[in-house]
């Protein structure tokens, strides 16, 4: 059958609801294949790290996403969370974000974030918060705006060929390329630039893109022996970066505050550094590099990681109590 599609009007879904009235004109895709999440371990009411002043704090387990994507809106954090108890909103408001591959308490606010974002959240682990009213998400954005919010992650490195690392303990700064683009389209992080004051005055407004500070604070280094690690779990995250891991190999856990919040930029910075997380398939490939010009091969990049070792262990509003979290995958 033959649909005249000039006078279709997109089917627009902004509500809850689990029936969707689709009317005269009005079109919608299927999705054969949707993405799925693995959820059926995870016992959601244990991830509950604390409530309080109508913010609830998760700390998020790898592998699921913070929100709702366009193809799936029940395996992900957002709405579990809110079957635990009827009296909690229809909508969270999610505070912040992490990478699918990373764990940690997150925060949330009212989310419009596209499809490729959902997946990106669904690696991540550690504390994330959502609001429980737009009010308070309102507030709370103030301030993660003014900077009045205090993020500190933990993460694993390793040196495979038995020679210790040198890791530079304080301020790391580099210039991350902002491409211009469409609200809509998605992310492509790309290499990372030497700090250069002059490079952020400047851009290339024709070829689409920006500098921007990509700043954190190394806080600590404290190496681990691998009697200390799930060397099991280990080897199979680095396998997948293409990196053997032999009785000689070194790990270090790394302290980390995050200053700015650039995409990606934890895992884009150590990249730069020579020290790629453990597990961390797409920047593999790249450590040491640094771009030097302005283009970034894609191709350079390796394959979307299932696991990293990157946590957010810790979450500070201003004036709102510190929440912690003091599971980390790759410790036994």
């Amino acid at each position: 059958m033959l649909v005249d599609m000039t006078k279709a009007k997109r089917l627009e879904v902004r509500t809850n609801s689990e029936i969707i009235k689709v009317t005269k004109d009005s079109y919608f895709r299927v999705h054969v294949n949707p993405r799925r999440n693995y959820i059926a371990n995870i016992d959601f009411k244990a991830c509950v790290a604390a409530v309080a002043n109508n913010v609830i704090y998760i700390n998020k387990p790898s592998g699921i996403p913070v929100v709702p994507g366009v193809d799936n809106k029940i395996e992900n954090l957002e709405y579990q969370i809110r079957q635990l108890d009827n009296n909690l909103h229809k909508q969270l408001y999610a505070l912040g974000r992490l990478d699918s591959c990373t764990s940690g308490i997150p925060s949330l606010s009212q989310s419009t974030l596209s499809y490729s974002l959902t997946h990106l959240l669904s690696l991540i682990l550690g504390i994330v918060a959502f609001a429980l009213d737009k009010k308070t998400a309102a507030k709370m954005h103030s301030k993660i705006a003014n900077r009045k919010v205090k993020k500190t992650y933990k993460l694993l490195i390793c040196s495979t060929n038995g020679v210790p690392f040198r890791v530079p303990v304080g301020l790391v700064q580099h210039c991350f390329r902002r491409k211009i683009k469409d609200e809509h389209e998605d992310s492509k992080p790309s290499l990372l630039a030497a700090y250069d004051p002059h490079l952020l005055t400047i851009g290339n407004k024709a070829n689409g893109f920006e500098w921007q500070l990509c700043e954190l604070d190394l806080l600590n280094v404290t190496p681990l022996t691998q009697d200390s690690l799930d060397m099991e779990m280990i080897k199979e995250m680095q396998k997948n970066c293409g990196v053997e891991v032999k009785d000689d190999c070194i790990f270090y856990e790394l302290s980390v505050n995050l200053i700015t919040g650039r995409t990606h930029q934890i895992r884009l910075q150590f990249a730069a550094l020579g020290f790629p997380l453990v597990g961390d398939s797409r920047y593999y490939p790249v450590s040491g590099m640094l771009a030097s010009d302005e283009d970034s091969n894609p191709a350079l990049f390796g394959k979307d990681p299932n696991k990293i070792a990157l946590t957010c262990s810790s979450l500070q509003y201003e004036g709102e109590s510190e929440v912690k979290t003091e599971q980390f995958w790759w410790r036994k």
